[in-house]
């Protein structure tokens, strides 16, 4: 009777531990970085979709800890690189992605590891530059990059400058980049970039799906002798998992070719750039694509708006901005908005702050002063705008030069309406006595280019960065030139226009140019809403019923978002503003004596007069 309930209880409890092992959750694993862990929330959401039993969490670590963790057990399913995967097992990538895919399905095999079928895109490294330092060096390729002479400075993190197959000595040795160019070790892919930049670096190491490269418009260098390796994404799991789940297998082979570069840049820019919580990107984009149906499973999160002018709303500039509004904000979801008129959407709390140029500030009063607004203010620089006027070298007489700027302009092409190009166009027109002649045409840059060199446009004004990758293009690939601005000093226009400093633009920014072309130029501000006069009735405070329809920033975050910009220079004084926090990097308080030796003969002088003192004192005291 003992050995029949005994045997009884066993069966029990064997057949618990099998129902238990049944209902195991799948564990899915994810590296330390944006991109893999949107990768492994697509495998944990896929799953989930199709009932599967899948463990809420995931479990982060390094490639190496993962792949440990995935042979022990301890995680069922993970997103590996086919690159990262060979160099793990001692092995050479090949240069082809299917031959590179067939190779690690073969090395992973005898560890019980399943390769499925890849996302889509190739994460491989690639060299990096800011479209004005491109242009300037003239550089395309990395092979140009050993053409050139002067030494120049890569940044790059440890890792890549650690690996010995395809990391930072065998780039240089491959290419023959020669002198041996100065490495500034970057610890994190934020300071890398921030470093190129401001000019600190001339070339970064980054990934093809960085999301910089789309915030900040960088070039990819052409590897032109294919040094760089394949590194392809797919879900590794592992071959008992799909024995059990037998439904996982079909759930991860949705998730075959969804994603491309560009749309794997665009979900890093969500979370690196923006803000956004990787497992809202991978659900958002799941859902664009019909993969999941489920209710959403975290709430969304309040923006902040950064407001920008049509056209200007993706530069570098716009993103030094965001980087200084994320430090000073850090993890809230940001949005650049182009909207038309910046400084009403401040004004109705529609955005936290706006970038705009100084002619944003003020508006055209023809023939008189230009009117300041007083609704906003100019909270912390981030660079300048340069006026690039573009004719046709052919259109463009001698004679014309010498009469006016817009001598022989009838059409000027002048951007989107609202944006500080148009805005600059009809200044200038102002101040030259041409408002009523010269007739604006507003639309797209690229049509109003192609409208110029097909001759139904005089000119067309540009209102960007020096060395603008774009206007670069346009006076490569065309009989396009710079025209200048001149007289500028003449009849008070300086004056009249106090906001617009005078420049040049030199054949170091655009190569092109047969010598320097004088312009002008206007600083770029992040921009906040201004404390008003009045107050308005409304709900805001209980006890006084007042409440502002503009909020002013606070100066504290207003000191954050000045020391968020990196940058050391004053608010052009034509704007209304403070100069919050203008220090120099490196400030001491200097003792009163400096010289040790000048505080010991001053005291032994003080002793002294006291001495004298007191011998008086006792002197005239009998």
């Amino acid at each position: 009777m003992k050995r029949i309930l005994f045997v009884s209880i066993a069966l029990i409890l064997m057949s618990s531990l099998v129902s238990c092992r049944k209902t195991e959750p799948i564990r899915v694993g994810s590296k330390n970085f944006s991109e893999n862990k949107i990768l492994a929330h697509m495998i944990q959401l896929i799953a989930k979709q199709e009932n599967l039993p899948v463990h809420p969490s995931i479990v982060c670590g390094n490639t190496f800890d993962l792949q440990e963790a995935i042979k022990r057990g301890e995680i069922q399913v993970y997103p590996e690189y086919t690159g990262t995967a060979a160099l793990m097992l001692g092995t050479a990538p090949p240069e082809k992605k299917d031959s590179s895919y067939s190779r690690v399905q073969e090395l992973f095999k005898p560890f019980g590891l399943i390769w499925q079928k890849r996302f889509g895109f190739d994460n491989a490294y690639a060299l990096v530059m800011t479209n004005q330092q491109a242009v300037s060096l003239g550089v395309k390729t990395i092979s140009d990059l050993a053409a050139r002479k002067r030494r120049l400075t890569f940044g790059a993190d440890p890792e890549f400058l650690a690996r010995p197959v395809d990391g930072f000595n065998s780039l240089i040795r491959r290419y023959g980049i020669s002198p041996n160019p100065e490495v500034v070790r970057e610890e994190t892919r934020r300071e890398m970039f921030r470093d190129l930049i401001q000019g600190r670096i001339h070339v970064a190491v980054a990934q093809k799906t960085d999301a910089q490269i789309l915030e900040y418009g960088l070039i990819l260098l052409k590897d032109d002798l294919d040094f760089f390796s394949v590194y392809e994404p797919a879900p590794v799991v592992r071959k008992d998992a799909l024995e059990k789940h037998e439904d996982l297998g079909p759930a991860l082979e949705r998730l075959a070719g969804i994603l491309d570069v560009k749309t794997m840049r665009v979900l890093n820019h969500q979370c690196d750039i923006s803000g956004v919580d990787e497992r809202i990107a991978a659900e958002r984009f799941l859902r664009t694509q019909g993969l999941i149906t489920m209710s959403e499973i975290l709430p969304k999160e309040r923006e902040l708006v950064i407001a920008a002018p049509p056209a200007d709303h993706r530069t570098e500039l716009t993103a030094l901005a965001a980087e200084a509004v994320r430090s000073a904000v850090p993890n809230r979801e940001l949005e650049i908005q182009a909207v038309e008129d910046p400084e009403q959407t401040l004004s109705e709390g529609k955005a936290f702050v706006a970038v705009l140029g100084a002619e944003h500030f003020f508006k055209l009063q023809p023939k008189q002063l230009p009117e300041r607004s007083e609704k906003m203010e100019a909270i912390a620089p981030v660079g300048n705008h340069f006026v690039h006027l573009m004719r046709k070298k052919s259109a463009v007489k001698a004679s014309d030069s010498a009469r006016s700027t817009f001598a022989g302009v009838d059409r000027l092409g002048v951007g989107p309406e609202n944006s500080s190009s148009s805005r600059i166009s009809r200044i200038l027109l102002d101040a030259y006595g041409e408002l009523t002649r010269v007739k604006p045409v507003t639309g797209p840059m690229d049509a109003l280019i192609k409208a110029l060199e097909e001759d139904r446009l005089d000119a067309v004004l540009v209102m960007t960065i020096p060395g603008d990758f774009h206007v670069a293009q346009i006076l490569e690939n065309s009989e396009l030139n710079l025209q200048p601005i001149k007289g500028w000093r003449q009849q008070d226009r300086r004056f009249r226009y106090p906001f617009l400093r005078e420049g040049r633009i030199t054949p170091s920014i655009y190569p092109e140019l047969g010598g320097p072309v004088d312009t002008l130029h206007t600083q770029v501000v992040i921009a906040g809403p201004r404390t008003p006069e009045k107050t308005t009735i409304g709900d805001g405070d209980p006890m006084s019923g007042l409440r502002t329809k503009r909020r002013p920033i606070p100066p504290a975050l207003k000191k954050k978002l000045v020391a968020g910009t990196g940058l050391i220079e004053a608010i052009d004084p034509a704007l209304p503003g403070e100069n919050v926090s203008l220090l120099s990097r490196r400030r001491e308080a200097l003792p009163l004596n400096p010289q040790p030796t000048v505080s010991l003969v001053t005291g032994l002088f003080f002793v002294i007069f006291i001495g004298l003192l007191f011998a008086l004192f006792r002197k005239k005291q009998p």
